[in-house]
């Protein structure tokens, strides 16, 4: 399978960038079980990261992807569980979108004065 980084494979590397931007994420928010959700999923990334690279190396690309899948969902489900994680990860991930969305329109809206023809 093809690899982005030397032992690293595509799937194993997107799964690795969300799970460490996820505890980021997690470490950022606060509350009160924000420390044992960031060691629950760190303990839940090192299980899945060695299943994803053991599917990589193997070449079995299509079961890497659905297990990393798979595990993002878990994890994410986990942490938004009210009874358990009680973190709003989602709401945190729809907050990042929300401001890349409004300074991608700042940029454009400036592109668009700047490349404007001027009428005299």
């Amino acid at each position: 399978m093809d690899e982005i980084v030397p032992g690293v494979c595509y799937p194993l590397f997107l799964y690795l960038v969300i799970s460490l931007s996820g505890i980021l994420g997690i470490m950022l928010e606060g509350g009160e079980n924000s420390g044992l959700m960031s060691f629950f999923v760190f303990v839940i990334m090192i299980f899945s990261t060695l299943f994803i690279n053991m599917f990589c190396f193997h070449d079995w690309g299509s079961v890497a992807w659905i297990g990393s899948l798979i595990s993002l969902g878990l994890t994410l489900f986990i942490v938004n569980d009210p009874s358990f994680g009680n973190v709003n990860i989602i709401g945190y991930i729809a907050s990042m979108v929300a401001w890349v969305v409004d300074k991608l329109s700042q940029v454009y809206a400036a592109f668009q004065y700047v490349t404007a023809k001027r009428h005299s």
